[in-house]
């Protein structure tokens, strides 16, 4: 019993030493707790479509997959350059995928972007379904100087579901929490 006692207290040390001098390499960056820290200041209650981006939210920094880039929002509560009334914009919707959890420049809509040579209004926002998405086009729209010339819809399989338990998440002390979920997938009851 005091071998297994002292195993015990051996292997707690171990751990604990361990998580102490893993915070000072690049792996710290890789705990899930640092991701969803790195978006608390940019996150906002919606009555209507649960949660949103913050309207112009200073830069931050934003710690993914060990790299670290920076993340901040514009007037337009999107993550994007500051829009200037840019002329025949292309709005660009849809979830994480279309946020684009990347640096600025990598993102798939600042690519587009590029190759259009047009300007492109990024405002993906994480764990939106196309239902979420069409309302964050209903509220960005208005604040517009000229209607857009298209809207891009980026879309993923697990829309469905998002759009099912519309609205999923709301925010709470800043993190994005879900209040819904599918109970029984036999009779597609959800659970509050």
């Amino acid at each position: 019993l005091a071998n297994l006692a002292l195993l015990a207290a051996s292997l707690l040390v171990v751990v604990v030493l361990a998580e102490i001098a893993l915070r000072f390499t690049p792996y710290a960056n890789l705990l899930p707790q640092r991701i969803l820290d790195s978006f608390r200041p940019h996150l906002r209650s919606d009555p209507v479509i649960g949660y949103d981006l913050q309207k112009d939210s200073p830069s931050r920094p934003a710690y993914i997959d060990g790299r670290r880039y920076d993340i901040w929002t514009t007037g337009l509560g999107c993550f994007d350059r500051p829009y200037a009334g840019e002329s025949d914009p292309v709005l660009l919707i849809g979830d994480s995928f279309t946020f684009a959890f990347a640096p600025f420049e990598d993102k798939w809509g600042t690519r587009m972007e590029e190759l259009l040579g047009r300007r492109v209004l990024k405002c993906g926002v994480g764990g939106y379904g196309t239902r979420h998405a069409t309302l964050k086009a209903a509220a960005v729209l208005p604040l517009l100087r000229h209607p857009p010339k298209l809207i891009v819809v980026g879309y993923f399989p697990n829309d469905l579901e998002d759009d099912y338990l519309f609205p999923l998440s709301t925010v709470v002390d800043g993190y994005p929490v879900r209040t819904r979920s599918i109970k029984s997938m036999d009779t597609g009851e959800i659970a509050v």
